[in-house]
């Protein structure tokens, strides 16, 4: 290997680790939180990159504390959560569940 593709491959080992140490960030962040709410609005984003679409699903809840939080769930997920369903999130978990 010369020494152009020897830099490649750390720049690369490099970004990696930015990007696994950033998301083990917001996830233990996202774990720690501990809330109780009502669904107030669920909606499909949909992102298209090029030819390939992204869709994200995104429920809106309001918080007992009067404020409101927008979080993103997988598909399955949301499927289960309706308009006026009370849900708790605990620490430890990552997603809320119905109360």
């Amino acid at each position: 290997m010369n020494k152009g593709m020897i830099g490649l491959i750390g720049i690369i080992v490099a970004v990696v680790a930015i990007i696994w140490i950033i998301s083990a960030i917001f996830i233990k962040k996202r774990k720690a939180e501990v809330w109780e709410g009502v669904v107030s609005d669920k909606r499909e984003k949909e992102v298209w990159n090029d030819n390939n679409k992204s869709v994200y699903y995104i429920i809106a809840i309001a918080l007992d504390n009067g404020t409101r939080k927008e979080i993103q769930v997988n598909r399955k997920l949301w499927n289960t959560f309706s308009a006026g369903d009370r849900v708790i999130k605990r620490a430890g978990e990552y997603n809320p569940v119905k109360a």
